[in-house]
């Protein structure tokens, strides 16, 4: 048996939990984007929030200006401008839908 208390299993666990979350905060995929399994579904998000990125790319698509996103959201002009160029660059690196030859 193991002579570690139950105290002990509870400080091993509150560890594991903060490295797992500067870990996960490290899953940077595009300069202000990351990805974490465990914050919505992996979508790619603006890093150190729950934003995903297509909620906000959808936002301007329809027509919100980018301080209207900023003001109700939270966010800043670079974080909205991250997500923007991100969608930008997933879009230019996605193979043309070519149909195949017959």
């Amino acid at each position: 048996m193991c002579a570690v208390s139950q105290t002990g299993y509870e400080a091993v666990g509150r560890i594991v939990w903060y490295i797992r979350a500067k870990v996960a905060d490290l899953m940077e995929v595009f300069p202000g984007i990351s990805m974490n399994p465990d914050v919505r579904f992996g979508k790619p998000c603006i890093a150190g929030t729950r934003m995903d990125v297509a909620t906000v790319v959808g936002l301007i698509a329809a027509g919100e200006t980018i301080e209207t996103v900023v003001s109700e959201y939270q966010l800043s002009v670079e974080q909205v401008r991250a997500a923007l160029a991100y969608a930008a660059h997933v879009a230019a690196h996605v193979p043309p839908a070519v149909r195949q030859a017959s």
